[in-house]
């Protein structure tokens, strides 16, 4: 008996004007996880319903875009339905692979949509969610042609391209309950440990509006010369007390090492590197998806520790091919800082958009003599943008009790210290 055809992405909001997705409403509970491609970790942001977890189309387009079972998602008018196309290849959107927005918690409805693949109908569930429909991965993985799996050694779910059909794999496995900040995990454990990735805060939820300075910003910068910083924040950095660190992973150490041999000297004060450092982010980085760390690169017990630690986890890809959002640009940024030898949190929360409301966001602190300062290269980045691709440093060095009402805190992360 044939399952009733449910559907995939929302791909025109006007379709479900006026329709009832089922009399039944569930609860959504949203979440980030890890699942390797092919070897590759990658992030991708499933809702668990009744135990079992359901991720995003377009989602899955993203994370198999580039492999042998790479698909489109196609709106076939004539059949008045989404098809999975797998003769084209998807193309990245902006909202791909980003934290749900809002609250972590939402309401799911069945949802009527017919699915198709290659022009034959599928017959699988999927729910509803603030207009994006959600599948079982297994389900896709069967009409497209990859098989899930579980891996042992890495303790994380696996996609593999080369093989056909699925294998059972028990989500209960990888959705968790536990602290937000992950403050209950030892450092050394694995992703065995059942507390860690269902609360995490709501990391990229959305590509952050192009901004405005703030009246007060403008105010405070009108004598300003543009691209310049007031001598308080140069004086401020060179009278900071240092103490350098690294982190606790070896490719991260190189990484930020080989930047500071090619872009410092043995004559720059705090400030200058501070600034050096914040002006390569802006000048040379593009705002768009990051490349996911490779699994390659570490052995298992590594891999399974670095994906625990939110800043270092961010902060490699970006300086190894200068691609990335918000929280590379933040992680990327204050671990510099912090091998320059400033105090340095990585901050999670909420930003002003220029169209209003707030967006979710990252940013850098660094404390000095009890103050926390304010630093925001991505930010910065989209201001000077609109100014001619001039640095006019509006969120260099601010103190952060200036800027309450453009920057509400919600998570702070240090990095793990060497052994």
């Amino acid at each position: 008996m044939k399952k009733r055809i449910l559907g995939a992405v929302l791909l025109c909001s006007c379709l479900f004007a006026g329709t009832a997705y089922g009399a039944e409403a569930v609860t959504a509970q949203g979440s980030n996880t890890v699942i390797l491609v092919d070897g590759t970790a990658q992030e991708i942001y499933p809702y668990n319903i009744d135990g079992n977890n359901y991720f995003k189309l377009r989602d899955m387009a993203a994370v198999l875009a580039g492999t042998d079972k790479s698909f489109a998602v196609e709106w076939d008018e004539s059949k008045n339905a989404i098809n999975l196309n797998t003769s084209n290849a998807y193309v990245l959107g902006e909202n791909d692979l980003q934290f749900p927005a809002g609250a972590l918690t939402a309401t799911a409805e069945l949802s009527p949509v017919v699915l198709y693949c290659d022009g034959a109908e599928l017959a699988i569930d999927a729910y509803n969610i603030d207009g994006n429909n959600y599948f079982k991965l297994r389900d896709i993985g069967e009409a497209v042609g990859f098989a899930v799996n579980w891996d042992d050694t890495t303790q994380l779910m696996q996609i593999d391209t080369s093989s056909v059909g699925t294998a059972s794999v028990t989500q209960g496995n990888y959705m968790y309950q536990g602290n937000a900040d992950g403050s209950d995990i030892l450092l050394d454990e694995s992703f065995t440990n059942p507390d860690y990735w269902d609360n995490l805060p709501a990391f990229d939820v959305v590509v952050e509006e192009e901004q405005e300075p703030s009246a007060d910003a403008k105010e405070e910068n009108s004598t300003m010369d543009t691209g310049t910083v007031s001598a308080d924040v140069q004086q401020l950095l060179n009278h900071a007390t240092l103490q350098p660190k690294l982190t606790r992973f070896e490719i991260l150490n190189d990484l930020i090492l080989g930047f500071m041999e090619q872009n410092f000297t043995d004559d720059m004060d705090t400030y200058t590197k501070a600034k050096v450092a914040y002006d390569y982010f802006i000048n040379t980085t593009q705002y768009t998806t990051a490349t996911q760390l490779d699994s390659s690169w570490f052995s298992a017990e590594e891999l399974a520790v670095i994906w625990q630690h939110y800043p270092e986890r961010y902060a490699i890809p970006i300086l190894l091919d200068h691609k990335g959002v918000c929280n590379h640009y933040s992680s990327a940024y204050a671990a510099i800082l912090q091998a320059i030898g400033l105090d340095v949190q990585v901050v999670s929360g909420k930003t002003k958009s220029s169209a209003g409301g707030y967006s979710s966001h990252v940013w850098v602190t660094v404390r000095i003599d009890g103050v926390d300062y304010l630093f925001d290269p991505q930010v910065e980045q989209r201001i000077a943008q609109r100014n001619g691709n001039v640095i006019q440093y509006y969120r260099f060095g601010k103190p952060v009790n200036q800027l309450l009402n453009d920057y509400q805190a919600d998570s702070r992360y240090t990095f793990a210290e060497q052994k």
